[in-house]
């Protein structure tokens, strides 16, 4: 008989000096945000200076500044992060209870890991010194491995021979996607159907749902400058069809993710010190994505965008903002439908790997911001974790793999439920809501 616990009992091994420390921790790291401090205040005018030039040919480095007053407050937070340190020693000796004690004493060191690193990539990145930056980033997220390179090459060529996607179709489908595509809602229109999705789940009231001119996507952020948020740029518009996927993504993945876990593992499942790997993460929500592409008869991928993946490989090799566009556009180009799509996937692509540096250095070893390998990586193992009926590890998709691998030491992660089938239901329960309509799917 196995003498791991079930999870909810992990909370029972909290001591007051370990609360006390994750507490204090978690105040120095609820408005530290890596997105960000590595989303430049310029982004919007380079990419559109940008894309007018590559549309005549011309690739060019953008010049991307900083928000020089966030860097210099997080990194103001590092003398802070070392003062709690000092109490994890009285913290671990707190603990009592064998094995379930020791992870989860584990856990919370790689939590303190985290928070330094990030105070340090914000003074690297506020004295421009971007080797040093690099580095941080690395510690913090890691590289995709030589295999899930291969992987995504693979994929990128399946997708320019159009063998890259599938799709469940028929009349009925093709109506509703068709009556979806006709509607359009803006930000305002966005917030308030993440609000009622939000309250059908019963977590509306966990944190604010906002439209924000400096917001760049739409993001669901356990903390930001705001703390716990889902931020909807102001200038963004979209299709009921898009606003469904965005719903099962954004909503009933990440956020209901995040509650889950917060519940299961207090100060330290999600919120002020969710973890920066975002494998699980974003490859619960893109396999959502998969499922509602095929419920709505549209076309599906196989696996997830590859493109980040080829990027930080070429990245990684020297090239700078110019000359790995130029590569990534033959990448590219031959899966999409035009030019102008191309070149904006190119620029997005470019844009996501080499944030947080000033993108014009050429030699090699250069900074590459690698969170984003969690969406084709993440896909690959949700995939499996899904075939292996260990939805219960999905569903709480804000703990990184490593988190995982510690806690099925001690954890009895039960196998059979499908977090995927309650998924379509509440999404064709939005359907119908946008198309005031009862559909049959």
């Amino acid at each position: 008989m196995s003498n791991r616990i079930p999870l909810a009992e992990m909370a029972t091994y909290y001591t007051p000096e370990l609360t006390l420390l994750l507490t204090d921790l978690g105040k120095i790291a609820q408005t530290m945000n890596i997105v960000e401090m590595v989303t430049p205040v310029n982004a919007g005018e380079e990419k559109q200076r940008w894309l007018e030039l590559a549309a005549h040919g011309k690739w060019m480095n953008p010049d991307f500044r900083y928000n020089r007053e966030l860097l210099g407050s997080v990194a103001k937070l590092h003398a802070d992060t070392v003062e709690v340190g000092q109490t994890m020693k009285t913290a671990f000796e707190s603990i009592s209870g064998g094995e379930p004690g020791k992870v989860l004493y584990q856990l919370a060191e790689q939590r303190y890991q985290e928070v330094y690193l990030t105070t340090m990539l914000a003074k690297y990145m506020l004295e421009e010194r971007q080797a040093g930056a690099r580095d941080m980033v690395n510690k913090i997220f890691g590289a995709p491995a030589a295999s899930t390179v291969a992987a995504a090459h693979d994929f990128a060529r399946a997708l320019a021979n159009g063998k890259g996607k599938v799709r469940e179709d028929n009349d009925n489908l093709k109506r509703i996607r068709r009556e979806l595509k006709d509607l359009e809602f803006d930000a305002e229109k966005i917030r308030e159907n993440f609000v009622w999705m939000a309250q059908e789940c019963g977590i509306a009231e966990t944190r604010p749902v906002v439209v924000d001119e400096a917001t760049t996507s739409i993001d669901v952020r356990d903390k930001s400058l705001k703390g716990a948020v889902v931020s909807i740029p102001a200038d963004r518009k979209v299709s009921g069809l898009k606003l469904v996927e965005l719903t099962g993504h954004e909503i009933l993945c990440h956020w209901c993710d995040s509650e889950r876990a917060i519940k299961a593992l207090p100060l330290i499942g999600g919120g002020a010190l969710k973890p920066a790997d975002e494998v699980l993460y974003e490859g619960h929500a893109t396999l959502t994505d998969f499922n509602t592409h095929l419920m709505l008869g549209d076309a599906a991928p196989r696996q997830q965008l590859p493109f980040y993946v080829i990027a930080m490989d070429l990245a990684e090799q020297g090239l700078n903002f110019a000359e790995l566009a130029r590569v990534m556009y033959d990448v590219i180009r031959p899966t999409k439908l035009s030019d102008e799509t191309a070149l904006n996937q190119t620029w997005t692509t470019c844009y996501r790997v080499l944030r947080g540096s000033n993108g014009q250095n050429s030699y090699i070893g250069q900074y590459v911001f690698t969170k984003d390998r969690a969406y084709f990586e993440g896909r690959l193992v949700a995939d499996k974790l899904h075939m292996e009926q260990m939805d219960s590890i999905l569903e709480l998709s804000t703990l990184s793999l490593g988190d995982v691998e510690l806690l099925k030491t001690v954890v009895d992660f039960p196998k059979g439920e499908d977090n995927l089938a309650q998924t379509k239901s509440r999404l064709q329960k939005l359907v119908q809501r946008l198309l005031d309509d009862e559909v049959v799917f």
